[in-house]
């Protein structure tokens, strides 16, 4: 079930490179969520538009019903966003799309850039099975890596930089863990590292799950520009069907 409500900003958190973090209370209680679903959220922006901005679940609290969204300023929408102020409401709908199945004993979770922002909420969730899943993250430099602190109460952290100022030096894909077996592996991030990532799980046979970043204007799949086409040869908008996608539905 979908709803629409106001929350409250309770906290701001900015970041560097464009990057921000917003708490928001419900005053209900908020219903199941999964790893990997997503808010469509209406700003001052966008008031009077029935198009809003997509942002993914960074992180869920129940105990205060509340959820965290980390974001990227990349335009007017998330700009008008990042002057929200603490106090004032936000509207959102949520939960919205298909997420992670929390399956598994030894797992994998590769993240780039904002494609961090689901996966620490999946990380807490499987750490209420008692498994510390892996996180690898890339970035560009020790400055565009985020959220680390929280990442590492919840994972075993691995990092690539491009430059080598954290971590290992080189890409994602050229880090020595993703030789190793796992149960299952989930990414999100820029598309060519995703696929990258889906090809390599899909030669060594290891389910693999990708969290799509398309541009979804509705949420709803009644506007088409999140379509996708998989290996079935249909179109599947990526808001209702996924965001979340096996490898296998996408790449052969």
């Amino acid at each position: 079930m979908k709803y629409c409500s106001d929350f409250i900003v309770t906290e701001k958190l900015t970041l560097e490179n464009n990057f921000f973090r917003l708490k928001l209370q419900s005053d209900t209680q908020l219903p199941k969520i999964e790893g990997g679903q997503f808010v469509q959220v209406l700003t001052k922006q966008n008031e009077g538009n029935s198009l809003r901005i997509p942002i993914s679940i960074n992180d869920v609290c129940y105990d205060t019903n509340s959820m965290f969204l980390l974001i990227q300023i990349v335009g007017e929408g998330t700009e008008a966003l990042s002057r929200t102020q603490i106090g004032e409401k936000v509207n959102i709908i949520f939960p919205l799309g298909n997420g992670f199945a929390v399956e598994g004993n030894k797992v994998l979770m590769v993240g780039g850039g904002v494609g961090v922002a689901p996966f620490l909420y999946l990380a807490k969730l499987y750490n209420k099975i008692g498994i510390k899943p892996n996180m690898l993250i890339g970035a560009r430099t020790d400055k565009h890596l985020l959220l680390l602190d929280e990442f590492a109460a919840y994972a075993n952290v691995h990092i690539t930089t491009q430059y080598g100022s954290k971590g290992t030096k080189g890409l994602v894909t050229e880090h020595s863990i993703l030789s190793e077996p796992f149960d299952r592996i989930y990414c999100c991030g820029p598309t060519p590292m995703m696929k990258a990532v889906a090809v390599m799980a899909i030669k060594s046979n290891t389910p693999c799950y990708l969290s799509l970043e398309e541009s979804m204007a509705c949420g709803v799949g009644a506007c088409l520009c999140c379509v996708v086409e998989t290996t079935d040869g249909h179109n599947r908008c990526t808001c209702t069907e996924g965001p979340v996608f096996s490898a296998l539905e996408l790449y052969k």
